[in-house]
């Protein structure tokens, strides 16, 4: 990835029961809610708990943009749909403004059937010597 306009990263990831486990115990969540996920009755803080947990998938990405110091200003979420046990999410970003280390980039999250996740769009500044850097390792 060039850290130009247009430049895309993009990663799959599979959701897995693990990921979930992990995800409740951070956010402090009852081990039934996992449960759920797995017997297929998820209810409605469920799913927006694993919709939440598709930013983490959004912010992996961000981290592989070049450069230690980074500044997040400001992200946007926009929750189109949730999330399940076994999902195939793909995540790609896209950089639609880059300037003297100022970045917009957006990032779509899209499951298995081609249905939109989440949409997001993340503002972030670059140190001076990080902006020199092109490549994403």
């Amino acid at each position: 990835m060039k850290l130009e306009i247009g430049a895309t990263l993009n990663r799959t990831h599979t959701i897995t029961e693990e990921d979930l486990r992990r995800f409740y115990q951070t956010i402090q969540q009852p081990a039934e809610i996992l449960q759920d996920a797995k017997d297929g009755t998820p209810d409605e803080a469920q799913l927006t708990a694993q919709s939440i947990f598709a930013t983490s998938l959004v912010t992996s990405l961000l981290e592989m943009i070049p450069g230690k110091d980074k500044v997040y200003h400001s992200q946007s979420l926009k929750f189109r749909r949730s999330i399940k046990l076994g999902d195939q999410i793909t995540t790609t970003l896209m950089v639609k403004y880059y300037r003297d280390g100022e970045m917009q980039v957006e990032a779509r999250c899209i499951n298995q059937d081609g249905i939109v996740i989440l949409d997001s769009d993340t503002l972030l500044t670059l140190s001076v010597e990080d902006a020199s850097a092109t490549n994403v390792p």
